[in-house]
């Protein structure tokens, strides 16, 4: 008897118990439909193209949180003040980027303030905490913050003169970048 199918068979076996060990495990949580597998990725690929919505739609059905399965790694979702807060300032440091992270975007990224964890982030936060808080930087934000705050109310003005439709996306994403 050929052992090869034998050992193709066990393999096969133990991959899919693995696969539907970890869909029985992820199945109840809030959010998105898992599949074994492919985890969320259908539903959202099917809502690529309205991402913003898709993640509001899920916030308000599982407020506060939720959670997306995809296939390698999971994200959260949450519209919590105080597991925002949890996150961003009382237990930062348990929530680091990581080295698949720093691996990834390592080469677009450096070691700078959005790709380092642990001592080297506090470096460049300390360093970024004064630019972020020189009066250079708050005259220059308020010039920038005004002048677009006017061109904003001219060009909703004219459109509500003419009773045209105003798309608003575009239009912020103009104003901010």
């Amino acid at each position: 008897m050929e052992i090869l199918p034998l050992v193709f068979t066990a393999i096969a076996t133990v991959g899919l118990y693995a696969c539907f060990y970890r869909w029985v495990q992820h199945r109840n949580l809030r959010g998105p439909r898992v599949w074994p597998i492919l985890g969320s990725v259908l539903d959202v690929s099917r809502n690529h193209w309205r991402m913003h919505d898709y993640a509001y739609d899920y916030c308000k059905k599982y407020y506060p949180t939720y959670v997306t399965k995809m296939p390698g790694f999971n994200y959260v979702v949450t519209v919590d003040p105080a597991n925002v807060e949890h996150v961003l300032k009382t237990n930062f440091s348990n929530y680091d980027k990581g080295e698949e992270q720093h691996l990834h975007l390592g080469d677009l990224l450096g070691d700078g303030i959005f790709n380092a964890d642990g001592d080297i982030w506090k470096k460049h936060r300390k360093v970024a905490s004064y630019e972020f808080a020189s009066k250079g930087l708050r005259d220059h934000s308020f010039h920038n913050f005004k002048n677009n705050a006017v061109r904003l109310c001219q060009i909703l003005d004219r459109a509500a003169e003419e009773n045209k439709p105003v798309d608003m996306m575009d239009l912020m994403l103009r104003l901010t970048f």
